[in-house]
């Protein structure tokens, strides 16, 4: 039992760690282990460029020798009304049973520590947002609309999941298929390639990253830090956690990019775009991403590429491009709470808020 003499609420620190794998990996119903959450930690602090001694890794409740509850901070850097912040991303809320009280006192700690800048929770249970509503968290402006736009790359495949249990619906499903794909192709309208223009994956984010950042830095006044060592970390800090990286180049310029990652969405294999971030100013970047995913989805066993919504922008691009528009299930319920309630027109959050897109 915990002692009301000893028992500590205090910031996490490096010499915690031992103590917290070991709470992390015991928890009640956990069936990862230690070296699991040792990577974690590693991505979320230790790896991230955004993190230094100076901002809080979490808190915790401690008694003696053991972690018997921690609220996690996962530091991004996040432009907010046109100034570079440090963003709060909430990650791992976990009290023990016999320490439940502490439970509001660890959500309060990370309320204070972000009252100046932005905190995201983009996994929380039932449970959690009754709390959010009543502290006034606010969806992010894409999480409101469950609206996603697609491409097909296995039409078969969406057939048989449409009409899965029916009399001969592999039959019906080799039937629609070609429908399908035949209907796609007329719609689809990415226009030919100009000449100097290539799509390809990319396994490292380099410099041009930078360039590309400057450019476009100023498109929003309220998005994440897109510089080359954010998108490094995001997608190639760990090999456990690695997303894929998509990148259109004009010659040796970069003209945008996309981070994708897997999901299985109603017994689909769906490769969903969690960034995607093409300059303006280069109008042939975002149907070469789009052609480039829908090309490599085919390539690695996926059946259908999925674009968010991340703003009205870019759901009005995706529609002149001809991708089908559908409500997707499951939507994630992606929270944030800032000084001041975000101008969605000035603002562009996507996938890689909180600890979702980890």
């Amino acid at each position: 039992m915990v002692s009301a003499k000893t028992a500590q609420l205090r910031a996490l620190t490096r010499a915690d760690y031992p103590a917290l794998l070991r709470f992390l990996s015991g928890f009640e119903d956990e069936t990862r282990e230690e070296s699991f959450w040792s990577k974690r930690l590693d991505l979320w602090w230790d790896l991230n460029p955004a993190f230094d001694e100076t901002i809080p890794r979490g808190w915790i409740v401690s008694d003696a020798d053991a972690v018997k509850g921690f609220f996690g901070n996962i530091p991004t850097r996040v432009r907010l009304a046109g100034n570079i912040v440090t963003a709060f991303n909430a990650t791992t809320w976990r009290v023990a049973p016999e320490c439940r009280n502490y439970s509001l006192s660890l959500f309060y700690q990370a309320i204070r520590a972000a009252k100046n800048s932005i905190f995201f929770n983009t996994t929380p249970s039932d449970d959690v947002i009754r709390i959010l509503d009543v502290h006034k968290f606010r969806l992010l402006p894409h999480a409101e609309n469950s609206q996603k736009s697609v491409m097909l790359v296995n039409p078969r495949r969406l057939a048989e999941s449409r009409i899965r249990g029916r009399w001969r619906s592999a039959a019906v499903a080799l039937a629609v298929a070609p429908v399908a794909a035949w209907l796609q192709s007329r719609r689809l309208r990415f226009g030919p390639t100009p000449v100097g223009v290539e799509a390809r994956e990319l396994t490292r984010a380099g410099g041009v990253f930078d360039e590309l950042w400057m450019r476009t830095r100023h498109l929003y006044a309220n998005t994440n830090v897109r510089s080359a060592d954010a998108v490094q970390w995001q997608c190639f800090a760990s090999p456990e956690f690695r997303k894929p990286l998509f990148g259109c180049f004009a010659g040796d310029r970069l003209a945008g990019y996309m981070i994708a990652g897997a999901r299985i969405r109603e017994g689909l294999n769906v490769l969903r775009a969690v960034d995607v971030w093409p300059d303006p100013d280069q109008p042939f970047a975002l149907p070469s991403l789009l052609r480039f995913a829908q090309r490599w989805a085919a390539e690695h066993g996926f059946d259908m590429v999925e674009v968010p919504h991340f703003s009205a922008s870019l759901a009005r691009q995706l529609a002149a491009l001809g991708l089908f528009r559908r409500a997707a299930a499951g939507q994630e319920r992606a929270y944030y709470l800032a000084p001041q309630v975000l101008d969605t027109a000035r603002s562009y959050f996507v996938a890689i808020e909180g600890d979702y897109g980890l």
